[in-house]
């Protein structure tokens, strides 16, 4: 599920939805979210949490980039 909030924070992303764009599984995930290979979340209640869509986008990009070098 994406969350539209208003236009000032973006739209958000589970991590099943970050899992589909970077074709990892979510196993995959975590790991690199606790080496803090990944861009810091956003927790939007005590059970989830999210990442804003931007900052995922901006995470792919830099890693297309830095597989270019």
């Amino acid at each position: 599920m994406i969350w539209n909030t208003n236009d000032a924070l973006g739209r958000y992303l589970r991590p099943r939805e970050v899992c589909a764009i970077l074709s990892i599984s979510l196993p995959t995930l975590w790991r690199l979210r606790k080496r803090g290979d990944l861009p810091p979340a956003t927790r939007v209640s005590p059970g989830c949490i999210a990442w804003r869509e931007d900052v995922i986008a901006d995470y792919l990009r830099s890693r297309s980039e830095s597989n270019l070098r």
